[in-house]
């Protein structure tokens, strides 16, 4: 009777055991399942912002309000979480505009500091520098606060997008002519303003995280 009762004990463990390991089985199988759907959720997402609102549109409507920039380039090579980048000169000084990935942790800092101070230290060409900073949206302008970019700095909040091709608030379409870069790290001019005007040192940006 003994036997019976210890054998009839080892085919209940046996059978809790594998039961225990199907349960398992499904449940990685349904967090690798998960992680799949996630994975392409971000990725459509990101595709989305690539193909959708650009820093062309944000220049063609500082063309539309009459603001003469020059030797605007595109910057290649970004240290932060950023989609894309531009570098262009006003009254004499360079600014940089990002189309930033909002919703990345450290970029949320980063907003936050310019949304509440006006300002981030960013580095540029190696050396760090504290910047004036403008956000619109999932745009972020930095400016050296002791050049004149009150026009710039005024309109730019105004920007908003209006669809594929246009320029923001007029609703005017238009491209900048931005050619792709042959290099990472380097930077390369568009023909929006100047032609003639000549290239400075490629440009590179880094942002505190």
């Amino acid at each position: 009777m003994n036997k019976l009762l210890q054998k009839a004990a080892c085919i209940a463990l046996l059978a809790a055991l594998m039961g225990g390991c199907s349960m398992n089985d499904k449940k990685d199988a349904n967090t690798k399942t998960n992680e799949t759907k996630e994975a392409a959720e971000k990725s459509v997402k990101d595709a989305k912002n690539k193909t959708e609102d650009s820093i062309d549109n944000v220049m063609n409507y500082f063309k539309d309000k009459g603001l003469k920039y020059e030797n605007s380039k595109a910057i290649t090579d970004i240290d932060f979480a950023a989609y894309e980048g531009r570098s262009f000169d006003y009254n004499g000084s360079t600014g940089y505009l990002y189309r930033v990935k909002s919703d990345d942790d450290n970029m949320k800092k980063v907003l936050k500091e310019a949304k509440d101070n006006g300002k981030v230290k960013v580095s540029i060409n190696n050396k760090e520098q504290e910047y004036g900073a403008k956000v619109n949206g999932d745009f972020l302008f930095l400016y050296d606060t002791n050049a004149d970019w009150n026009d710039v700095v005024t309109a730019f909040p105004n920007y908003t997008y209006a669809g594929t091709g246009t320029t923001g608030t007029n609703g005017t379409n238009g491209t900048n002519g931005v050619s792709e870069p042959s290099n990472p790290g380097t930077t390369n001019n568009a023909n929006e303003q100047n032609s003639n005007v000549n290239t400075p040192n490629d440009a590179k940006n880094g942002m505190e995280d």
